[in-house]
């Protein structure tokens, strides 16, 4: 079967400062703890004939690695060029079943703004869930942790049996 793939580009600028989320409960596929970088990054596109302009957030989540230089080196205004997988999920809120467009970032290069970070992630929120800004944990990042386990046990059994050749991406 010929392969595919749901790939997306975006060009725009951090929201806020990422987050950092360390689930010492969950492990990578080396055995060391899922850490969960999350991010928002905005873009314009013209409206009116080009007379106007609208902002649209895309919210993004990176993994390990990646997380951990998302939340080192970026910070709220950095020009960034992310390049992710668009994956889909479905959730139940309300008896409704409702679909929900996951951008996983795989690769992202920053044009502006580098400065690594001093600050680390408190002992206190490793392996809690990270909070909204209102205080409360929402239903997305929920999704987001359940595609996470799903990934995580698809990564598993793909190491098992996979080669170079054989990789999804």
């Amino acid at each position: 079967m010929a392969r595919s793939f749901a790939r997306v580009q975006i060009l725009g600028n951090l929201g806020n400062n990422p987050e950092l989320s360390v689930h010492a409960t969950k492990k990578d596929a080396q055995g060391n703890p899922l850490r969960i970088a999350r991010f928002s990054v905005a873009t314009d596109r013209p409206i009116n004939g080009g007379q106007d302009s609208k902002t649209d957030w895309h919210y993004l989540v990176a993994f390990n690695g990646l997380a951990d230089i998302v939340r080192n080196l970026l910070q709220k205004g950095t020009r960034v060029l992310v390049r992710a997988n668009l994956q889909y999920s479905t959730y139940e809120k309300d008896g409704v079943e409702r679909r929900n467009a996951d951008l996983i970032a795989q690769e992202i290069e920053a044009l502006s703004g580098l400065k690594p970070r001093e600050e680390e992630v408190p002992a206190a929120q490793q392996g809690t869930k990270p909070a909204k800004a209102n205080g409360q944990t929402g239903s997305r990042v929920d999704r987001l942790e359940a595609m996470v386990e799903a990934l995580l046990g698809q990564q598993s059994q793909q190491n098992q049996a996979s080669t170079v050749n054989d990789l999804p991406y």
